[in-house]
């Protein structure tokens, strides 16, 4: 009887166990809102970092004075343009969300993952921009 018990006591702190850390991993990600918040955050980092590339590279070449379109600014303007666009987009797609969850409209939790899948795919193309 004794036996009995202290098995069930083992399986029980066995099944715990395997479930804490589950609990803590969901509870770690945060609501909804604070995970567009902090996604909303990077996008506008990010953004603001291309915005900075491509002022500065004009003012370089405004300096130089040269309309070449084949030149190694032009180009390092365009890639940084489309990526400023793209983080445009992946921005107006977060706020779209956000005013969901906000308003406590339907959305399914993986467009969520998504945008964090997109975020994390972006960022570092931008920091080698």
């Amino acid at each position: 009887m004794y036996a009995r018990y202290l098995a069930v006591i083992a399986l029980c702190a066995v099944l715990l166990t395997g479930l804490v850390p589950v609990a803590w991993a969901q509870e770690a990600q945060g609501s909804n809102a604070q995970r567009l918040e902090v996604l909303r955050s990077k996008l506008d980092g990010m953004k603001r970092s291309l915005n900075s590339a491509i002022a500065n590279i004009n003012a370089q070449e405004s300096g130089d004075k040269e309309k070449d379109k084949k030149t190694p600014e032009a180009e390092a303007i365009t890639r940084l343009r489309g990526l400023e666009r793209e983080v445009s987009s992946i921005m107006s797609d977060v706020s779209s969300l956000r005013v969901k969850v906000d308003k406590s409209e339907r959305f399914e939790a993986k467009d969520i993952e998504k945008l964090e899948d997109s975020v994390a795919d972006i960022g570092p193309r931008v920091e080698a921009g």
